[in-house]
């Protein structure tokens, strides 16, 4: 199983099926780098974001509204409304670091030490939440994931929802750190960890599939596929090849620099999620991918 394995036309139907993947943004960051992140998260466009949004945020909602402005700069859709689009938000161990912190506190200083905001900022549903505040976002948000495969939950997520009450998009986001952080009593980690996070922006419109050559699909895969599953494991950054590390590098390479043709994560009981690149489908609407520089 790889993330650059041969381009398996038989695993695709020849109509293009799925949903188009109008923008993205990839983002890594240095662990120690978030605290400056969560004060800059990236390109507002004209918006305009309550600093208290992120103040007591999880390190991975940071990590989630940073590579959401990356897409939305990258695709010049700064005057773009997301009023009605739905929002899937996929953490992979959400609270770690700061709940480490916490708990150091309440050892110390009891009930009084422990500030009530944990519950609503740490929770599964948060990175949603504060994500829709942030783009006002009324359609439906909720998170998904949480642990080992949450990136290939929250894809299909994406894909069953697309069409969820007329949506007209539905952005996707997972976030992780790889290698997991080590925290100690202070809320910072022991070890050298980076942030990553992946942010998709999802149509299944007619005119969307026409002018993106990225398609989102649930496809086949062959029994060897089927037995090596996704593990999701990360042991020292070891990260396997259909993971949100492995996502945010396919993404970041140039079109035009031999990018493999199709990104997979293998999904339990069979079958995955596929992400395909077709340089011909952008071609044909005269459009281009411009590559989000992580940051």
């Amino acid at each position: 199983m790889s993330a650059t394995a041969p381009y398996r036309s038989e695993a695709v139907p020849s109509t293009p099926t799925g949903c188009a993947v109008e923008a993205y943004g990839v983002v890594k960051v240095a662990a120690e780098e978030i605290a400056a992140l969560r004060k800059a998260p990236g390109p507002l466009g004209g918006r305009t974001i309550p600093p208290s949004l992120l103040k007591h945020a999880d390190h991975q909602t940071v990590l989630a509204l940073a590579a959401v402005l990356r897409a939305v700069d990258d695709a010049g859709w700064q005057d773009r409304s997301f009023a009605d689009w739905g929002l899937i938000a996929a953490p992979r161990f959400l609270g770690r670091i700061l709940v480490a912190a916490a708990m150091e506190r309440f050892k110390g200083r009891g009930v009084p030490g422990m500030s009530p905001l944990i519950i609503p900022t740490l929770s599964l549903h948060a990175v949603a939440g504060s994500l829709s505040l942030a783009l006002k976002i009324h359609g439906f948000n909720y998170g998904v994931g949480g642990g080992h495969g949450h990136l290939g939950e929250a894809l299909l997520t994406g894909l069953a929802a697309r069409d969820d009450n007329g949506v007209p998009g539905v952005w996707v986001v997972a976030t992780q750190f790889s290698p997991e952080p080590v925290p100690d009593v202070s809320g910072h980690a022991t070890n050298a960890s980076f942030g990553y996070g992946v942010a998709l922006a999802l149509s299944s419109s007619p005119t969307a599939a026409a002018r993106s050559r990225l398609n989102l699909r649930v496809v086949p895969t062959s029994a060897l596929e089927a037995e090596a599953g996704d593990d999701d494991r990360d042991v020292a950054g070891n990260d396997p090849p259909s993971g949100l590390v492995a996502l945010g590098g396919f993404l970041n390479r140039s079109p035009v620099s031999h990018r493999p043709r199709r990104w997979y994560c293998p999904l339990p009981g069979g079958g995955a999620v596929a992400l395909d690149d077709d340089p011909a489908r952008g071609a044909a609407a005269g459009g281009s991918t411009r590559v989000v520089k992580a940051g």
